[in-house]
């Protein structure tokens, strides 16, 4: 049986045209972006923290340097993270219009 023009897939029903990234990603796509964010957030701060100890030993700078250079570097991991996850959930709610 064929679907009717007033169908709520076809006429913007609940749910149906929200703007970019507001589409539903199901629950594969979901999996997908979580799993994703969370091991790109955990790469990314560990990154940062051992960026600023890095950077804090070998400059010699003493303790409380290292842990400002530590916090620094891992909230510009955190601000990589959130930009990646954004990017993350449009890509995949554009992949899943498509």
């Amino acid at each position: 049986m064929a679907e009717s023009a007033s169908s709520p897939a076809r006429s913007g029903g609940p749910g149906q045209n929200r703007g970019p990234g507001a589409g539903n990603l199901g629950v594969v796509g979901l999996v997908t972006v979580v799993s994703a964010i969370v091991l790109v957030a955990a790469e990314f701060l560990a990154l940062g923290i051992a960026a600023g100890w890095a950077v804090a030993g070998l400059l010699e700078l003493g303790n409380i340097a290292e842990y400002i250079l530590m916090s620094a570097f891992g909230l510009l991991g955190l601000w990589a993270t959130v930009r990646f996850a954004r990017g993350a959930w449009r890509q995949e709610a554009a992949h899943r219009r498509a």
